[in-house]
């Protein structure tokens, strides 16, 4: 599939109609939108690369650059380029195997249209991605009729194009029980640390399933003969554990820890993604240490019709307030309206930034089932002071350097 086509019906969704998709397009686009595996390299790693190509030390980079994220940076480079004829398996190859010292950033910019770039770098750097995966997740649900969050996108796409039937993809998404909150106040009978939540998948009865309830495709033809259990990735990030005492090809047992219930706790101090996965009486488990709040300032705002608000946030650097990530609001709550209304903002206004004179408010870093990882609107705080809002180096022990 052409990448012009694959922005083509992107953008339709989720009012595309299913006669204007093909089978083997909609495949493809969802497997595309829905890749775990994209740029081997770190940010900063490409940000030094990106330099290196413009001859520029990354300090004038990042003045040139004023506040832009990186995946702007590159998008602005590709600002009077024509369309290009790549294909979404191109692109999938060219990101995948990019290498430390290879020059390539700007030749690839400069293959791709403004359009083309923003979306190939928002899917490459995963910068406010899920809100375009979502569009198609929504599509399906739509168009499939099935609206239960625990059947995965490729079942849906199944029964779109008749390949399953409804009944039949409904019907396992009962044997998958989603993880209840810890709330006991007595020592659990087996805990494991998981340094990263969103990493954990179940394991059941011939399927794999995300944490969110969605069957994944990669794991579950390996999955045929295993007992249930919950597996994750481990903090090197380099293979997966998992909780009961058997063989499975892509991950290994892991002993429950062995310090005690007090001691253990101490360690989700240092992982705000962190949490144990508890076996008690027979039931699975999981406790975090809660919801990390951090107090900001919105910097700007962006009314996306179809998908909501996007504010750009801002914590203190020593004196200055520096942006460092965006958030997205469904629907304005009426406070953050009302403030955003006496500061002359004009929220309605469609895809323009609006930059914010001075309003703080309070969100919070958590995991949904929906969108993984990202802020979350708390609430407006009036009275607060530019003292209030708190400092990048909180920010970071939250999300970690770059926001990987």
């Amino acid at each position: 599939m052409l990448l012009g086509r694959a922005i083509v019906l992107i953008s339709k969704m989720p009012k595309l109609d299913t006669k204007d998709i093909t089978k083997e397009e909609a495949y493809e686009l969802w497997e595309f939108l829905d890749e775990e595996r994209k740029l081997p390299i770190t940010k900063t790693r490409l940000k030094i690369n990106l330099a290196k190509e413009c001859g520029v030390f990354v300090e004038q980079l990042d003045a040139v650059a004023n506040g832009a994220s990186l995946a702007e940076v590159l998008i602005m480079e590709s600002s009077d380029s024509k369309t290009s004829k790549l294909k979404l398996k191109e692109i999938k190859s060219i990101i995948q195997s990019v290498t430390s010292d290879e020059e390539w950033i700007i030749p690839f910019c400069h293959s791709m249209d403004i359009t083309e770039a923003e979306f190939v770098w928002r899917w490459a750097l995963s910068e406010r991605w899920r809100s375009l995966r979502y569009r198609m997740r929504k599509w399906a649900k739509i168009n499939s009729k099935i609206n239960d969050d625990l059947i995965g996108t490729f079942e849906m796409l199944d029964v779109i194009f008749g390949l399953r039937d409804k009944q039949e993809v409904e019907r396992p998404a009962t044997e998958f029980k989603r993880l209840q909150a810890w709330n006991g106040i007595e020592i659990p009978d087996k805990y494991w640390f998981v340094n990263d939540c969103g990493t954990l998948m179940f394991l059941e009865n011939g399927v794999a399933r995300n944490r969110n309830g969605e069957i994944n495709r990669e794991y579950t033809p390996q999955v045929q003969g295993i007992d249930s259990c919950w597996c994750w990735v481990d903090v090197l990030g380099t293979t997966r554990l998992h909780s009961t005492e058997q063989d499975v090809p892509f991950s290994k047992y892991k002993e429950p820890m062995n310090i005690s219930w007090h001691e253990a706790n101490k360690i989700l101090y240092n992982y705000p993604k962190g949490g144990f996965l508890i076996l008690n009486d027979n039931d699975y488990h999981l406790y975090t240490k809660g919801t990390n709040a951090l107090v900001v300032q919105a910097l700007s705002v962006r009314h996306i019709k179809s998908t909501g608000y996007e504010f750009i946030l801002g914590v203190k650097d020593g004196i200055d307030i520096i942006d460092v990530d965006k958030m997205m609001v469904e629907n304005l709550p009426f406070e953050l309206e009302s403030a955003l209304k006496r500061n002359k903002v004009p929220v309605q206004n469609s895809h323009t930034n609006h930059d914010i004179p001075f309003v703080v408010i309070e969100v919070a870093y958590s995991w949904r089932a929906e969108d993984g990882w990202g802020w979350r609107y708390i609430t407006t705080l009036d009275d607060a002071s530019i003292n209030e809002i708190d400092e990048y180096t909180t920010y970071i022990s939250m999300v970690g350097v770059d926001n990987e």
